[in-house]
């Protein structure tokens, strides 16, 4: 074990650990690296300021866990992994500090080493670092465990997409190892400083990595499992599980977490609206670090935002105060008045990458290739939009063909505004290069340096003499191997084109802050939707009109979800909602109207400063909406505790404390 002592707790989640370590905290590391600052710790650092150096040692301790678990191997891609495993037990060649940005300080690793040409890096292993077993951590076992890792073998595929630019891994002597890079990336060093390490020794006598399943972990974190008793239970079930339409899981995480805080503001008589200012996120404190990973495994980071700055915003919209007054005077016409806030936050982007291909023809007119497919967000109109902008065209010139393979065979797709994100910033990138491309060969053909020549109208001119032009498609007929003969000196390829792969240097974050307000009719359990409001920042805003309607869109299937959409099914499992008569969505007589406002807090993360719209508009209304409805029944004391939330169940809520309280 990497640290020292003898110190046994109890951790039970039905597991049980036992724990070697130090009363003092960490051990001192040798070095340190930070990506754009610098490190705040000095090497011979005792611990971490957030950590408490005089903190308990010995005794018991017990951790909640939602789930069950049916294996102790967290790499394996088959079964669901025991809580604490993965951070409890492996313990990576470097870890980030908590306290300062994309920071890392040598754990197994001493020291590290980045290359001069930032093409490798090389760790020199700490000689105290020790195995469960009591083997030293030595430079074969980190080899082992990367190429384990990588092998497929059972193993998740997310760490061989995510080491994908590693070339190759050597050993430089026992403690000593080496990863090259395939190409520069500023973030790989650290990418790969975090992959966990074990022995070679764990599941020796097993034919392949994934049969490892209950054998006890032999690694160098701080816990290692004393006991494990696992059983198994198998439940069938004749209905299926469902989801809402859209959001992809995200709307039931956020109304959980929204209900969670209207529930805390209640119990503590604080308006709901305080208990979130309070809790968020401020503006000087980003970039910000939860200390979470992504889907990816990536580290998160809020990127930019102005939480703080919507709240306030779309309470004034929603006139909040004076609806609050207004709401104490209606219940005592009796009338039961309720408004509801929901705010949010959603990773978008997600990479590695999408492909754009911007090319000029000999009539002028410009193709736009990418292998993303487009689900009905514009993205056709988006992208000419960015590459209108660059070439300074007409955008009825441009044609945008999507996810055709057979003319762009690399794309993934749409997935959480992904493709608007890295398309985005691709097709700007492609028609950039383009663009230089045009003013190189006028600089040619002019005889003028490229600063003399300007791109003005579809067409390179210079900008002493405004009758000395070139058009583009004489541009891209001049680069055609028919015309040209020979490609012009400093031209590798021909025709007047460009393909870019830009990705964003990691996930940006839209956010959100939604205001419902409602009538509920206790006599007949109606809901009756005032007005909706919505404050969004999806980074630098491409088109307004095509981001309010995915937006308004989005906030309809939340209210969708809220109150209408439920699956029955008779006792055989046969479901009863089989067709819109049945299976209820909510209609345009039942909306109301939806006011949306924006704040831009352009991302860091990519040079245009896009997050995407992703799912923001769906997100958090069901919470927006629920927690109105509640605030309505306040007088009733009522808990709404599922949704829909149906006439039926209102009446239930409120005959139910009626009866209570006789």
């Amino acid at each position: 074990m990497f640290l020292k002592g003898h110190i046994r707790i109890l951790f039970s989640v039905f597991l049980v650990f036992f724990l070697i370590a130090e009363s003092s905290g960490f051990c001192a590391y040798v070095k340190s690296m930070a990506l754009g600052s610098k490190p705040k710790y000095s090497d011979e650092f005792d611990y971490f300021e957030y950590t408490d150096p005089n903190a308990k040692v010995g005794g018991e301790l017990r951790m909640a866990s939602m789930g069950p678990f049916d294996k102790v191997n967290p790499f394996s891609l088959r079964g669901i992994v025991a809580a604490g495993v993965s951070d409890l037990i492996f313990e990576p060649l470097a870890i980030f500090s908590l306290d300062e940005p994309m920071t890392m300080y040598g754990l197994l690793a001493e020291e590290m080493k980045l290359g001069r040409d930032k093409l490798s890096i090389s760790f020199r292993l700490n000689r105290e670092a020790k195995f469960s077993n009591g083997d030293p951590v030595l430079a074969k076992d980190v080899v082992f465990s990367y190429e384990t890792l990588i092998s497929g073998d059972g193993v998740n595929p997310f760490f061989k997409n995510y080491w994908a630019d590693i070339k190759a891994v050597s050993i430089v002597s026992d403690r000593e190892v080496k990863f090259t890079f395939r190409k520069k990336n500023r973030e790989l060093h650290f990418i790969i400083a975090s992959m966990p390490i074990f022995s070679e020794k764990w599941g020796e006598n097993k034919e392949n990595f994934s049969d490892i399943v209950t054998d006890y972990p032999i690694a160098s974190g701080p816990y290692k499992i004393k006991n494990l008793h696992v059983t198994l239970d198998a439940i069938y079930t004749n209905t299926v599980s469902t989801s809402p339409v859209r959001g992809a899981g995200r709307p039931n995480a956020a109304y959980a977490m929204d209900r969670v805080i209207d529930a805390v503001a209640r119990h503590l008589e604080i308006d709901p609206a305080d208990m979130r200012h309070i809790n968020l996120v401020k503006n000087e404190d980003f970039p910000y670090q939860p200390g979470s990973k992504h889907r990816n495994g990536s580290m998160m980071t809020y990127d930019s935002g102005d939480y703080t700055g919507m709240l306030a915003m779309v309470k004034e919209m929603a006139n909040y105060d004076g609806f609050r007054r207004e709401q104490q005077k209606a219940r005592a016409e009796g009338r039961y008045l309720g408004i509801g806030l929901a705010c949010f936050i959603e990773d978008t982007g997600m990479g590695p990458y999408e492909g754009v291909n911007v090319r000029v023809d000999v009539t002028g007119n410009v193709i736009a290739s990418t292998g993303a497919t487009s689900q009905g967000q514009g993205h056709a109109t988006v992208i000419a939009q960015v590459i209108a902008e660059n070439l300074d065209i007409d955008i009825s010139k441009i044609r945008v063909e999507a996810g055709d393979t057979g003319k762009f065979p690399h794309g993934i797709g749409a997935i959480g505004s992904r493709t608007g994100v890295n398309v985005g910033i691709s097709a700007n990138d492609a028609a950039g290069q383009v663009k230089q491309k045009a003013l190189k060969l006028a600089s040619l053909l002019f005889d003028k340096a490229e600063d003399e020549l300007e791109l003005l109208d579809g067409a390179v001119r210079v900008r002493s003499d405004s009758n000395q032009f070139i058009t583009l498609a004489d541009l891209a007929l001049h680069l055609s191997p028919a015309v040209a003969g020979k490609l012009p000196e400093g031209f590798e390829t021909a025709g007047l084109e460009a393909v870019s792969y830009l990705s964003s240097d990691y996930m940006p974050h839209s956010s959100g802050a939604n205001i419902a307000k409602v009538e509920v009719d206790v006599v007949t359990g109606g809901i009756k939707i005032l007005d909706y409001y919505v404050v969004h920042d999806c980074g630098r805003i491409l088109n307004p009109m095509i981001v309010d309607g995915q937006i308004i869109g989005g906030v309809v299937h939340g209210i969708g979800n809220a109150m209408f959409e439920q699956m029955v099914y008779d006792d055989a499992g046969n479901p009863m909602t089989t067709n819109y008569g049945d299976y209820l969505l909510p209609l345009a007589s039942e909306m109301p109207e939806i006011h949306v406002a924006h704040i831009e807090t352009p991302s860091p993360s990519n040079p245009m400063g896009l997050k995407g719209a992703g799912e923001g508009g769906t997100i958090p209304a069901i919470g927006a909406m629920i927690n109105a409805i509640e605030d309505a029944l306040t007088p009733f004391d009522a808990y709404i505790a599922q949704y829909p939330v149906t006439p039926e169940y209102i009446l239930e809520l409120v005959d139910s404390e009626k009866i209570a309280a006789e």
